[in-house]
């Protein structure tokens, strides 16, 4: 499925992660991540789950003002 290809009727989120710490913090460290966890499955929330990690590579553009690939 592509990023937003049907965004009313299914949920897709996308991030851009400073780092594989940063992600990983949040994922596994964030009592409020873990809240929502709790609270996604309680309401059986989805049908199905799939988590994806891709390096990018490139940018075109900027995101309010920013190269969000930038390391500078």
């Amino acid at each position: 499925m592509g990023i937003g290809e049907v965004p009313l009727t299914q949920m897709a989120t996308f991030s851009i992660w400073k780092n594989k710490e940063a992600l990983m913090d949040f994922a596994y460290k964030s009592k409020e991540h873990a809240q929502a966890i709790v609270k996604t499955r309680k309401l059986q929330w989805y049908n199905e789950e799939l988590f994806s990690r891709f390096q990018p590579y490139k940018t075109v553009g900027h995101w309010g003002g920013k190269d969000v690939l930038s390391t500078h």
